[in-house]
């Protein structure tokens, strides 16, 4: 794993985007999200002190969102390999193997003394209709826990895909909140052929904190992008007692005849840690949830 990336010289095509931010979500109390809302343990990781790199302005093709598009859905420009290009029927849904890429193994969630990770899936899981592999977490940097010490990757490039799909399906939370539709990680797709493509992981959008807070809505903005889990905080203190929660967001992959070879994330240096827990690659339209 490196802890580095190189935007220099290359193409990126926006495939994602986040609302504009509007006033923040309401909050829990302070004694609730102290100490556990961190959610990692004491042990710091070394990160980088440099801003993630600006992207040039000439070097991003945006994509107009059609009016009739629902806000948060992902869309693609007409020269993108969107529709039909792949057999759906010969696709499968395949959990990736991000054992060497977690920064904390789920091995250990059971032995965290200061967070409530003995409460949370792990191993092979069906949410959302989407397998999952829950082996650990990925954490990236935000300015919260930065400040506490917590410190975290910006970046986790190269993480080994070697396949073709139409979608990817992230399974996440976030650790703190932020204004609606802030963006606080990127996804860049590598293929074979072919410039990267990229898109952002917004809050509010594809998802919101592990802890269930008072007063945010149920339902994300983006319709592909859903709660996949609720469950119990067992160190809550509480009446009634706080709940944590997962999501699960499908990614359209804009290039699927062509083979992903790599996927990298990156910090957008707000509040909240981005924290991915599983992936799965497939065919689109598996996320769905029963009434």
């Amino acid at each position: 794993m490196k802890i580095s990336l190189n935007l220099g010289g290359l193409f990126l095509f926006v495939i994602a985007g986040c609302a504009q931010p509007v006033s923040p979500p309401a909050t829990t109390a302070a004694s609730e999200l102290a100490p556990q809302q961190s959610g990692l343990p004491q042990e710091a990781i070394a990160t980088t002190d440099s801003a993630v790199p600006a992207i040039p302005a000439e070097k991003i093709e945006k994509v107009d969102v059609p009016a009739d598009v629902p806000e948060g859905t992902a869309t693609t420009s007409s020269t993108t390999d969107t529709a039909a290009t792949t057999d759906s029927a010969n696709l499968k849904a395949e959990p990736l193997d991000l054992t060497y890429y977690y920064h904390s193994s789920a091995d250990g969630f059971d032995r965290d003394g200061g967070h409530p990770w003995r409460d949370v899936p792990r191993g092979k899981q069906t949410f959302g209709n989407v397998p999952l592999e829950i082996g650990g977490r990925m954490t990236l940097w935000g300015s919260i826990n930065a400040g506490r010490g917590h410190n975290n990757p910006e970046y986790v490039t190269d993480v080994q895909i070697d396949r073709k799909f139409e979608a990817l399906y992230l399974y996440h939370a976030t650790f703190h909140s932020a204004p609606q539709g802030t963006p606080i990680a990127r996804l860049t797709f590598h293929y074979v052929s072919g410039d990267p493509t990229t898109a952002d992981i917004c809050y509010g959008t594809h998802v919101r904190d592990w802890f269930v807070r008072t007063g945010e809505p149920e339902e994300l903005s983006d319709p592909k992008s859903k709660r996949v889990w609720r469950g119990k905080n067992s160190m809550s203190k509480s009446n009634p007692p706080g709940e944590l929660q997962f999501f699960i967001t499908e990614i359209a992959n804009p290039h699927p005849k062509d083979e992903v070879t790599t996927i990298d994330f990156a910090s957008t240096k707000e509040q909240p840690n981005a924290c991915i827990m599983a992936i799965t690659t497939g065919p689109a339209g598996l996320l769905k949830i029963e009434p």
